[in-house]
């Protein structure tokens, strides 16, 4: 087998291979010789991955930001709605209230990179993940809408999925079982976490130079 020179390849071809090699080739102690060689490279190329990686994810949580902003007009629109049809209660009032102000802190504080006060935004969507219909109980609370994967119980066990523009707090209990009963999660608020979660671990605890906030 013809013995192969890593010498001329770049570290993400060298990382690629490396990926791959049956560690039994002829070649994998040349491949190591030449990432050992190349250490301080390969280290820089790591981070620097690393730091790709992490502004897709901070990029990514200023559009949740932007998402959440959003959601806190929409909320307020639609509240405005239920005021003129009469449908508006003091209890909906506070909800409302509680809602906007929850998405508009947790919009701007992501928007702007507070990282430490990532944990409204953490807790916002968290608040979204579940929507359930069960018994006489049927409670949903979403931002600007979802896509669901849900497991209904009633009238007979099955998979779904749906996907709803649906702003807002609803929370209704009926006299009698619902016919139709279901317990749903939200998999966009899960990505939504994820990204969250992510940034939050890494610059949260590493990013103690923050500015302060201009008066």
């Amino acid at each position: 087998m013809k013995l192969i020179d890593y010498s001329q390849y770049s570290i993400d071809e060298l990382i690629e291979v490396k990926g791959n090699i049956d560690p039994k080739s002829e070649n994998y102690e040349s491949l190591l010789k030449e990432l050992a060689n190349r250490k301080e490279e390969v280290t820089t190329h790591q981070v620097k991955e690393k730091e790709k990686e992490l502004n897709i994810a901070e990029k990514r949580v200023q559009i949740i930001g932007y998402f959440q902003v959003i959601a806190a007009v929409a909320i307020t629109a639609i509240y405005f709605l239920s005021v003129f049809d009469g449908t508006a209660s003091l209890l909906s009032t506070l909800i409302t209230l509680v809602l906007v102000a929850l998405n508009i802190v947790a919009g701007i504080t992501a928007i702007k990179e507070k990282y430490k006060y990532y944990w409204v935004s953490i807790f916002n969507q968290a608040l979204q993940v579940p929507n359930i219909a069960i018994g006489t109980i049927s409670a949903k609370y979403s931002g600007l809408g979802g896509a669901y994967v849900s497991i209904n119980l009633a009238p007979q066990v099955s998979l779904g999925v749906d996907a709803s523009l649906s702003p807002g707090f609803a929370l209704y209990q009926y006299t009698a079982p619902m016919q139709s009963q279901f317990i749903a999660i939200d998999i966009l608020a899960i990505i939504f976490l994820g990204a969250l979660i992510t940034v939050s671990e890494v610059k949260g605890t590493t990013d103690t130079n923050e500015p302060p906030i201009e008066q």
